[in-house]
């Protein structure tokens, strides 16, 4: 069943896996905090997509997407490749350079 739920979960958009696959049930949040899932971080398509973006520019939203950054910094195991935001802290972004080998910061 992990197989075919990371193969299921491997579909969705990082946004449908953060806000909807991690609470479907108790059984899936470990399988979406599997390595194979997180090693790319990638907001770029939410921002793309929400209009006002000028909104989300505030302290309270800098913390979730830091928040967000530790987690998948946690779950990728040093594998983190990629991250695509616009809104991160340099708390953030030394975080992924000590815990990862190689990644690429995109702003």
């Amino acid at each position: 069943m992990h197989e075919w739920l990371i193969n299921f979960l491997s579909r969705l958009s990082l946004e449908e896996r953060w806000l909807e696959a991690l609470w479907v049930c108790k059984a899936w949040l470990p399988v979406c905090k599997d390595l194979c899932l997180n090693s790319v971080f990638d907001l770029e398509t939410h921002f793309d997509s929400v209009s006002g973006l000028r909104r989300f520019w505030t302290p309270e939203f800098e913390s979730r997407i830091d928040n967000m950054i530790g987690s998948v910094v946690g779950w990728s195991g040093g594998s983190l490749t990629e991250i695509r935001v616009r809104h991160c802290s340099d708390r953030s972004l030394s975080l992924v350079a000590r815990r990862n080998s190689f990644w690429k910061y995109q702003a």
